[in-house]
């Protein structure tokens, strides 16, 4: 993908964040286009996750300026002084997003149909008949319309992974976040994850995934961004990254997650 031609989705410049002495992003700049899909693989403790909590202010970062779907948020501005205008900025901007994550996160009271219905009914005032409909066709999209009274107890880790990725479509958010959604599964369990995932590629979503899954970066990645240390050491397409990467950190690291 060619970003002079596509507008851009994300946007962040001079992003830094900190947890007492411990400088986690240290001057961020990331562009994504419009329906890009960018993994984003490095390290433990290199930002990787700070940096896509920062894009919907799950975390506040120190300063630098994030830029969502066109809404701008000047991040030293918001955590200082959140003002009524700022603080509606950041009401927009996860409106227009939505977040996977490594641990569900589903209501354990509520079955997959009413943890995909709860959001269309409280966040977008749908009614609860519409809500339904919506929600079913969301989880026969995922491969779960037969586990749609299932609670989330009775459910495997891959059926809770499906069940998140159709509530956070439930929001028809233009950019999705996922942060690491197949770490906490097995093999089989990760590929039923992994083909939810290629479908929403599929369709032109914009997506940025925290995750070591080399196979889904190289099949249907645009751009893989390698972090260490709170930085970005290479942004470059899975070709590059995976086939004669010249970096030699890089390479250490392919050889840990290839093994």
């Amino acid at each position: 993908m060619t970003q002079s031609i596509l507008p851009i989705n994300v946007q962040v410049r001079g992003l830094h964040k900190s947890f007492g002495s411990n400088n986690v992003l240290s001057g961020i700049d990331l562009d994504i286009c419009k329906g890009e899909v960018v993994v984003i693989m490095g390290p433990s403790g290199s930002g990787k996750t700070t940096l896509i909590r920062s894009l919907n202010f799950l975390e506040i970062a120190d300063r630098g300026i994030i830029e969502v779907c066109g809404i701008t948020v000047n991040a030293a501005q918001f955590k200082q002084s959140p003002n009524h205008q700022l603080r509606t900025r950041v009401r927009e901007i996860r409106r227009r997003t939505a977040m996977v994550f490594q641990s569900f996160n589903l209501f354990g009271h509520m079955t997959a149909l009413k943890n995909v219905m709860e959001g269309l009914i409280s966040v977008k005032g749908q009614s609860r008949n519409a809500a339904r409909v919506r929600a079913m066709e969301l989880l026969k999209k995922v491969g779960l319309a037969d586990k749609a009274d299932a609670y989330p107890l009775h459910l495997s880790g891959g059926q809770k992974q499906r069940v998140a990725i159709a509530r956070a479509m439930a929001m028809d958010p233009e950019v999705i976040l996922f942060d690491e959604p197949t770490s906490a599964l097995d093999p089989e369990l990760r590929e039923e994850v992994l083909k939810v995932m290629r479908a929403l590629a599929d369709d032109g979503i914009t997506m940025i995934v925290v995750t070591h899954e080399v196979r889904f970066a190289r099949d249907v990645a645009d751009r893989v961004v390698f972090m260490e240390g709170g930085h970005i050491l290479q942004d470059c397409s899975p070709a590059r990254f995976f086939c004669g990467n010249d970096n030699e950190r890089i390479g250490r690291f392919l050889g840990l997650i290839e093994a």
